[in-house]
């Protein structure tokens, strides 16, 4: 897991700030700068990708795109107000569960 930071306010450029959110957050993986969104621009937000400024992607370990979250939040447990959500969420976690099932591959 990579995470890409995408400052969105003044305060987010602060790499301090980044870091507090990460851990408050639990996150255990490393976090890129975007300051610029650049690459954010050049996987398509903003542009295939417009209704959120947050896209999650599942790359193999080919490197192959497996999966495409175009943002929003995802839930767990059924939470009625949240269908569409759910609904992202269980795609994704069925994503990763049948990737995580395939054989690793030997290299060339």
């Amino acid at each position: 897991m990579v995470g890409l930071h995408h400052p969105k306010s003044e305060e987010a450029l602060d790499p301090a700030q980044v870091i507090r959110v990460a851990r408050d957050l639990q996150f255990e993986f490393p976090i890129g700068q975007d300051e610029t969104w650049l690459t954010l621009r050049a996987y398509g937000v903003g542009s295939h990708f417009k209704r959120f400024t947050s896209v999650s992607f599942l790359i193999d370990r080919n490197g192959i795109i497996r999966f495409v979250h175009d943002g929003g939040e995802f839930h767990r447990g059924g939470e009625p107000d949240h269908g569409e959500c759910n609904a992202a969420y269980e795609a994704l976690d069925s994503a990763i569960r049948e990737l995580l099932a395939q054989p690793e591959s030997s290299p060339p």
